[in-house]
């Protein structure tokens, strides 16, 4: 988790002393699109506003007598509070324990949190599915010796008939090799919770985005945004 495909894979790669960046998934997938880009100036880059679908439409000209528009800065509305249910703040409250079971070495209670049929990286083509399996893989980053990984929720719902619940929030990767850089990385995650016929909580997809590069002054941003009480309604 967090996200599993570039977790798993940084760790393997730091066993392998592979670089971490190319250990991420999808960069061979980014590399063709940039060549693809290269080779047709007119493709769209989300990233440039002047490549989306075309080329983007000269400003009209101003009058000469005109005078320049007053750019004033938007109202920035304050962010609404996240106030969650009772079984939102359960399904917190049980990230938070998943997180834990990381940060505390504890296989056991890792793979207590994991459906018997859960799939990890459940975006990929061929994720990983199964607790066993999972559990397996996530050996190296539960060891903790060359990679710590961090997260928390921020936001959770729950839908259908009460028994599905979605978790998002960031994650922060420490590389623990004192000459390792970047030492921080950071990235996000997305979880869904399912309540079994026993009344607990457990994983049942997970995925997120794959983490980039993070100052010492984001990290410690992450670290303080940090909330073990749930912001209950």
């Amino acid at each position: 988790m967090r996200p599993i495909a570039a977790a798993v894979c940084l760790s393997m790669s730091l066993l392998a002393g592979v670089s971490a960046q190319a250990a991420f998934a999808g960069e061979s997938a980014a590399a063709s699109q940039a060549d693809s880009n290269q080779a047709d100036p007119k493709r769209a880059d989300p990233k440039r506003a002047d490549t989306q679908v075309g080329e983007a439409r000269p400003a009209e000209p101003r009058p000469a007598d005109s005078k320049p528009a007053d750019h004033k800065p938007a109202d920035r509305k304050p962010a609404e509070p996240v106030e969650l249910s009772a079984e939102e703040c359960a399904v917190w409250a049980r990230e938070l324990s998943f997180a834990r079971s990381i940060a505390e070495h504890d296989g056991k209670a890792f793979a207590a949190h994991l459906h018997p049929q859960a799939a990890f990286g459940a975006g990929r083509p061929q994720p990983s599915r199964g607790r066993d399996k999972i559990a397996a893989e996530w050996a190296g980053l539960i060891e903790g010796k060359q990679l710590r990984l961090r997260w928390y929720p921020v936001r959770v719902t729950i839908g259908g008939v009460g028994d599905v619940a979605w978790s998002t929030g960031p994650a922060l990767y420490q590389r623990l090799d004192p000459g390792a850089q970047p030492r921080y990385l950071i990235g996000a995650y997305q979880s869904v919770w399912h309540r079994d016929a026993d009344g607990v909580w457990r994983i049942v997809f997970d995925d997120g985005l794959t983490p980039r590069p993070a100052t010492e002054a984001e990290a410690m941003a992450f670290e303080h945004g940090r909330r073990e009480t749930c912001p209950r309604r």
